[in-house]
């Protein structure tokens, strides 16, 4: 007889998403995508090359024809306004329920 200690269980931690977290991903961002589609064309401009791809205001402005403020002014709508708009698709989301 050995003294060799039991062995370890064999326990996996799956570092992927579980199904309920991708799935309440993709909702997440449908939502989001569904929202975007939803400002103006300027706003959503803006919030695209700003935040979706990173641009820097001066880049933006340049890309837009318009000022840097203009930049500033319009991203900071674009944010309230999906703000407002996702409000009651996360509260739903918090209680377990989407819309």
């Amino acid at each position: 007889e050995t003294d060799n200690p039991p062995p370890l269980p064999r326990e996996f931690v799956e570092w992927r998403w579980l199904p309920e977290e991708l799935i309440q991903n993709q909702e997440r961002r449908k939502a989001l995508d569904e929202a975007i589609q939803t400002l103006s064309p300027a706003l959503r401009a803006v919030f695209i090359l700003r935040d979706v791809e990173e641009l820097s205001t001066e880049e933006t402005a340049a890309i837009l024809s318009i000022s840097a403020a203009a930049v500033k002014v319009r991203l900071h709508r674009a944010r309230l306004e999906l703000r407002e708009k996702l409000a009651a698709f996360f509260a739903a989301q918090e209680k377990g329920t989407t819309q």
